[in-house]
């Protein structure tokens, strides 16, 4: 005869296991030849562990006492009530939810620093075009200046040489 199993929960990592959501015992029953497994290993009542390959095919069944009495010793010995389990759970969801909002307040400071960097930059470039026009019309300053001195000069001798002729000119009508 074939034995029918249920599946109740279902392990998804090494500490991991979800228990089987489903509308009717139908959708996680195995169907067991026993033709094919040792009756053996498993009771014919209670709960047994079963290895189940990625095909849906059973591959070993066994008694889950000793697995059970190993969960049931695990949570017991390290102090885990249903209320402690549900504190930690409300821990852990108060550390995830201060991560979110230290993350988006990264991001918020992250985002305001390029900013700034941009404001930065566009005020140091706007600071180079001002040097550049301030050093065009400093160099534009010094030629008039060396223009003005050469002018001056220009002018000076020029005096020199009016004042030279008009005495020559006195010194010529007093003599006359």
């Amino acid at each position: 005869s074939d034995a029918h199993l249920v599946l109740l929960v279902r392990q998804k990592s090494e500490n991991v296991w979800s228990l089987v959501q489903s509308s009717s015992m139908e959708d996680t029953a195995l169907s067991v030849s026993n033709s094919t497994l040792s009756s053996g290993d498993y009771p014919d009542e209670g709960f047994v562990l079963v290895t189940v390959s990625d095909t849906g095919t059973i591959e070993s069944i066994q008694d889950a006492t000793a697995w059970v009495l190993m969960v049931v010793e695990q949570y017991v010995s390290r102090n885990l009530t249903p209320e402690a389990l549900a504190l930690e759970v409300e821990r852990i969801e108060e550390w995830r939810q201060a991560l979110t909002l230290q993350s988006q307040d990264v991001v918020r400071r992250s985002l305001e620093v390029e900013t700034r960097r941009d404001k930065i930059q566009e005020l140091e470039k706007g600071l180079e075009e001002k040097r550049a026009k301030l050093d065009t019309k400093q160099e534009k300053l010094e030629s008039l200046q060396a223009q003005i001195e050469q002018d001056e000069q220009a002018l000076a001798q020029e005096r020199e040489a009016l004042i030279e002729e008009r005495e020559r000119l006195d010194r010529t009508c007093n003599c006359g």
